[in-house]
């Protein structure tokens, strides 16, 4: 913790705030714990006991690629005589199996809604209808981000400029909050963070705020309609997954969503169902 507040200024709030949870996860596990205290099997331990306290796989695996880059660096200054990741294997689950398809999407569209529901539900869709827009980068939208038409802005995550043409559906959700923003005398296109943040650990909060805040709606949502979970992050499975069956080649989704490999966005798209893979068979041997 002494070296992660030395070098804050380094690092990202995101990654400040990864290791900042392990450490204090560490705490409870084993108050008073060192780095010569970490082996294969001290690691085991750890992660048995964060399971029994219900943490998800992803979750764990988050912590524990977190915990891995600071044991890696002190095995390369000799604190530690070896890396006990060596043997131990980060197992992530898999994210996306349940992504929403297009029926659930249009089910979550016409909801007839009013105040911060409809807000959340509008700024799920705006991500949806914009290439699944990370939701870091979504509720920092400002209102001159989307003018003339069009959506341009840099990804908070990669640094990546991102520009493109607003579609109708797109275009209508932005005009609506335009409109809102200028009269609250806003710049944040969705008023989903204060306005004037400007220290990074102060607007990593704030997105994790908003974060938490929509996705606890927009659960709600998903529940009365019965269809699969909407947080803001399914926004880009949907995306992708509606992209690839309506025809558009992988890569170009890939380029859409900013990923450096193919396989990164492989892992959006929800699995075909024995229809949809009937179906395309149906459709090939038809000549």
């Amino acid at each position: 913790m002494k070296r992660l507040d030395r070098e804050a200024s380094k690092l990202s709030a995101n990654t400040i705030m990864k290791h900042k949870a392990i450490a204090n996860k560490i705490e409870q596990f084993q108050p008073g714990a060192v780095l010569e205290d970490v082996n294969l099997m001290w690691l085991m331990d750890l992660e048995a006991w964060l399971i029994e306290r219900g943490n998800s796989k992803n979750t764990i695996a988050t912590a524990m690629s977190a915990l891995k880059s600071t044991v890696r660096q002190a095995v390369n200054f000799d604190i530690l005589p070896k890396d006990p990741f060596a043997k131990y294997t980060i197992r992530k689950g898999a994210t996306y199996e349940k992504a929403l398809d297009i029926n659930d999407v249009k089910q979550l569209e016409a909801m007839e809604l009013s105040d911060d529901y409809a807000k959340c539900r509008d700024a799920w869709m705006f991500s949806f209808y914009c290439a699944g827009i990370r939701v870091s980068d979504l509720v920092m939208l400002d209102v001159t981000d989307v003018a003339g038409g069009k959506i341009e802005y840099k990804m908070r995550k990669n640094g990546k400029k991102m520009a493109f043409p607003l579609s109708e559906k797109a275009q209508a959700i932005a005009e609506k909050y335009i409109a809102e923003a200028r009269e609250a005398g806003r710049e944040k296109l969705f008023g989903l963070v204060p306005e004037g943040l400007e220290d990074k650990m102060v607007i990593a909060k704030a997105i994790r705020a908003a974060t938490s805040y929509g996705n606890k709606r927009l659960k709600e949502l998903s529940t009365e309609l019965g269809i699969k979970k909407a947080t803001w992050h399914a926004a880009r499975a949907a995306f992708a997954t509606w992209a690839v069956r309506s025809g558009m080649d992988l890569d170009t989704v890939r380029q859409m969503l900013a990923h450096s490999d193919l396989a990164t966005t492989q892992l959006y798209l929800a699995s075909r169902t024995q229809d949809d893979l009937g179906s395309e068979l149906s459709s090939m041997m038809n000549f």
